[in-house]
């Protein structure tokens, strides 16, 4: 038996506090293979990765990420000037009892207590 295994066997047996007790304490064991433990990471197949092709797939992406994020720029700046056009040529405050024929195609902005 392996000097660890038989260590840890020991410790699992003892009851807490260090105190005996009357009853018996059941403890279950696994052996792990040698070298094992719980592998973590890695990929599927026992492959390792080639850090030459991460390196490229790396650079392609950022190449690819940084024409996105000037276009998705480019499109904010266009909704920020159309909003502010919209501001500038928004009418204020009409009156909401009368429809008037110079406010069509016009954004118009009223306020009015709503009925049913």
């Amino acid at each position: 038996m392996n000097k660890v295994y038989s260590h840890f066997q020991s410790i699992a047996q003892k009851p807490a506090g260090g105190k005996k007790s009357g009853g018996s304490t059941s403890v279950t064991h696994r052996k792990l293979k040698p070298g094992g433990g719980v592998r973590s990471g890695g990929t599927s197949g026992g492959k390792k990765d080639n850090p030459f092709a991460t390196f490229i797939v790396g650079c392609f992406l950022i190449g690819f990420a940084l024409p996105m994020v000037w276009m998705n720029e480019r499109k904010q700046v266009k909704i920020f000037k159309l909003i502010a056009r919209a501001r500038k040529l928004a009418v204020q405050n009409a009156p909401n009892g009368e429809v008037r024929g110079d406010d069509n195609f016009k954004l118009v902005h009223t306020s009015a207590t709503t009925t049913t």
